[in-house]
């Protein structure tokens, strides 16, 4: 083999090499291990006690299934509980296996409690039952939970002698020391405070024990109802402040409280039903009567805030929801006005407002059944002078003949539109050049006819002459 195969070779087997790497890392790569734990313990015949379930890990653990088998003849698995995880078990009596699922929304690190298992001896004594880990399932938080590698190390259970010492068997000595009770706090998640029918928020977690564990939070929310959970939610249904007690009691069965307070208030409700009544036609410098008024379910004084559409405004004192609120306006100037009313309650909410659009010394025009724009009589004196289209701001100058009302909004000469009181307004009949047209030299036609039958007459002369 000379030396450039040999350079092949070596470049070949380290692609390979690199493929391997690439595609299977974890074959070279050690894999960070997680221990699950189970606790020896022992216990009297018939007497009742907690096995705890640990782990001791480099990741973030937020969820995880472990699968357990115990002897049925010797212990029974009451209850699974924990302080850290949400947990759902299943524990068959009958064939000795639990399942036990926790889960995490934060997740936890370190040495972890994953649960602890409240167990009954029912052998007799001298008999043990081993807690063995069938299986065992661990993942990171989500939302892409990963898994995590975990080794497994079971427990057991020794029953040690009778409760009341007969059988003969040996005993464990008695333990002197006294139990400490456990300290209720019920300050995690103060202030406690919102509306009705709003959650409510209540956290026990401050609460401990220090030569134990606390097995259960009961929380009496002070309008009669109770319930039970380190974190509960709680709604009330009436405004006013409730005196809330936390009871909390060990693994011992000792007892402490905390008691707390809630405010519940009930939540303001803005103004509503806002209405104007009043006239929606008139001329200038005439004054008009409106009527304003609004309802406010909290039963809180109303104030009412008018704009008349020409930079004027008026505002009330504080008067009883629901009462009318009177005033009188004059405008000064033809056009289209919009009143808008807004009311406003002690807490100074205000309603959604509403507007009332009034027309003074203007006409509305209507063109194929729809709004089309405005006619303006400017000097209040019967004559239209203005044309306004619909959402412009533009005034056109309208030419009157006779009754009719000529219009040319395209500005170029010929008329778009005309208007009688009689007929209304409609397209122009006959667009012809403003210079020159019929609209502009009354008796055209009659004069045009004149004129062709004079010509007619001097031709017919000259042909007999």
């Amino acid at each position: 083999m000379n030396k450039k195969q040999t350079q092949r070779t070596c470049f070949f087997y380290a692609l390979i090499f690199l493929s391997w790497i690439l595609f299977f890392p974890s074959a070279f790569c050690v894999e960070d291990t997680s221990t699950i734990t189970i606790e020896d313990i022992s216990l009297k015949e018939d007497e009742m006690g907690y096995a705890l379930i640990q782990v001791e890990t480099n990741e973030t653990l937020g969820s995880f299934t472990i699968e357990l088998e115990w002897d049925p003849q010797v212990i029974i698995v009451l209850d699974v509980i924990s302080d850290d995880f949400v947990i759902n078990h299943y524990s068959n009596a009958s064939e000795g296996t639990s399942r036990i699922v926790g889960f995490s929304m934060q997740g936890t690190t370190g040495q972890v409690s994953l649960a602890r298992l409240h167990i009954q001896a029912t052998g007799a004594a001298g008999s043990t039952s081993p807690i063995s880990l069938i299986s065992c399932e661990l993942l990171t938080p989500d939302p892409i939970p990963d898994e995590i590698v975990c080794d497994m190390y079971s427990g057991g259970i020794t029953i040690t002698g009778s409760s009341d010492g007969g059988n003969g068997g040996s005993q464990d000595p008695p333990d002197d020391t006294p139990n400490q009770p456990p300290i209720a706090d019920a300050s995690a998640g103060v202030p406690y405070q919102g509306s009705i029918f709003e959650d409510i928020y209540f956290d026990g977690s401050n609460s401990e024990d220090i030569d134990g564990f606390i097995t259960d939070w009961h929380w009496d929310f002070g309008d009669g109802t109770q319930d039970s959970g380190q974190t509960l939610i709680h709604q009330y249904d009436t405004a006013g402040t409730y005196l809330v007690i936390l009871t909390v009691t060990d693994n011992e069965g000792a007892t402490d409280i905390n008691q707390t307070s809630v405010v519940i208030i009930q939540k303001n409700i803005p103004p509503s039903h806002a209405s104007i009544i009043g006239p929606t036609t008139g001329s200038i410098n005439t004054a008009y009567t409106y009527y304003f008024s609004a309802r406010d379910l909290d039963s809180d004084m109303i104030r009412y805030h008018i704009e008349w559409g020409d930079d004027q405004t008026n505002s009330s004192n504080s008067i009883q929801q629901n009462t009318t609120f009177t005033l009188t306006h004059a405008w000064d100037e033809p056009g289209v006005y919009h009143i808008h009313l807004t009311a406003e309650d002690e807490q100074n909410t205000t309603s959604t407002p509403i507007q009332y659009m009034v027309l003074i010394d203007v006409t509305e025009v209507y063109l194929n059944g729809s709004l089309f724009g405005y006619l303006y009589d400017s000097n209040n004196d019967g004559i239209l002078d203005f044309f306004q289209q619909l959402n412009s701001q533009t005034k056109i100058t309208l030419h009157k003949q006779n009754e009719t009302y000529y219009i040319d909004i395209s500005n170029n000469g010929i008329w778009d539109y005309q208007y009688t009181e009689q007929t209304g307004f409609s397209f122009y009949q006959n667009e012809l050049d403003k210079e020159g047209s019929s609209n502009d030299t009354p008796g055209f036609t009659f004069i045009t006819v004149i004129l062709g039958l004079m010509i007619l007459v001097l031709f017919w002369r000259k042909q007999k002459i």
